[in-house]
């Protein structure tokens, strides 16, 4: 008889216990969620922008055995986060060669891929990054005439 009475008494406990455990979890999950969203103010978690500034039809001019005029690709970062970027460029015609910031870039397979291009912090002084790109094709370059070169600049989170 003393055993079943102390079997009882435990699962009591224990379901006592659990239930406290529980509830001072959620109480104190709840209080903090809660004071992170109370007062008031805005933030930009992830605002970022790209400009590629060449002719005003946003289009590049290359001429065989010349390098085109200089080419401007900005970056800004208004976030509350730094950022690291990289850039892609797809469907480059045969024996164009591209330029970075002075440093010359082969595609393969009509591609370039720039990783780590630049990083700009959260709190840095200077928010957008500027960057020139040169682009020259060779005598025996394939057609370049109405070709499409695609730019994709990624973005990849960083603490600041």
């Amino acid at each position: 008889m003393k055993k079943i009475k102390l079997k009882k008494k435990f699962k009591v406990f224990l379901t006592i216990y659990l239930m406290l455990f529980t509830l001072t979890f959620i109480l104190t999950t709840f209080s903090k969620y809660l004071h992170q969203v109370t007062g008031t103010g805005t933030k930009a978690i992830a605002k970022w922008e790209v400009l590629f500034q060449g002719d005003n039809t946003n289009t590049i001019n290359i001429v065989k055995a010349n390098t085109t005029q200089e080419y401007k690709l900005k970056v800004t970062n208004n976030s509350e986060v730094g950022i690291v970027y990289s850039v892609v460029l797809s469907n480059v015609p045969n024996g164009v060669t591209v330029e970075l910031d002075g440093i010359p870039y082969t595609p393969l397979n009509g591609e370039i891929k720039l990783e780590n291009v630049g990083t700009i912090n959260a709190n840095a002084s200077q928010k957008t990054k500027e960057h020139a790109l040169n682009f020259s094709a060779s005598l025996s370059a394939a057609n370049v005439n109405n070709s499409e070169i695609d730019m994709d600049v990624t973005f990849t989170q960083v603490n600041p």
